[in-house]
């Protein structure tokens, strides 16, 4: 005895449920994937595969990327190295808004990534101009630079993909995909 009306009424129930728990103190016994799938059911939008993969790709860009290998990369390189190329994600910022987005970069945006940029090498090469010429990369490097491209990735499209998602759907949503992504790490 599994008929539509009973299912149907069970997820109203639960998502009334939910939002009263939220309204009182914000804790509830549901498992947190059941409340993103019932969520996502109330709203009737987890069937639009056009916004199901925007999210999952916000998903795997700030969860899986940057949770994932960061942890990769401190396998072969040191702590600094990964802090000094993580803090290169806003120019990655600046530079994928302009090329994808025709955002164009005034000057301030220059005077900021320039000085990132000088930053950035000031911090790696210590004042000793020979660290720049003989800088060896290790592949952890490479990890932390694609960690950093997947948050500036994550950081323009969470601004540019707008949706009809309220706040906590959408984190949800994210969150999940997020999750799914880091299965195979």
């Amino acid at each position: 005895f599994n008929d539509g009306k009973v299912k149907g009424k069970r997820i109203i129930n639960t998502s009334v449920h939910l939002q009263n728990a939220r309204e009182i103190g914000g804790t509830y016994s549901t498992p947190p994937l059941a409340t993103i799938k019932l969520e996502a059911i109330k709203i009737g939008w987890i069937n639009k595969r056009e916004k199901a993969k925007k999210l999952f790709f916000l998903g795997a860009m700030g969860c899986g990327v940057c949770g994932a290998f960061p942890f990769l990369a401190g396998k072969t390189t040191t702590v600094a190295n990964m802090g000094i190329i993580y803090t290169s994600s806003p120019i990655f910022i600046i530079l994928i808004s302009s090329m994808f987005f025709y955002e164009k970069i005034n000057i301030t945006k220059i005077i900021g990534l320039i000085s990132c940029l000088i930053g950035v090498f000031a911090i790696i090469i210590k004042g000793n101009l020979d660290l720049l010429i003989n800088l060896n990369f290790t592949i952890g490097d490479l990890w932390m630079l694609a960690a950093a491209i997947g948050w500036a990735l994550y950081s323009i499209y969470l601004f540019y993909w707008k949706t009809d998602l309220p706040i906590f759907q959408r984190f949800n949503l994210v969150a999940f995909f997020g999750a799914v992504s880091l299965f195979p790490f």
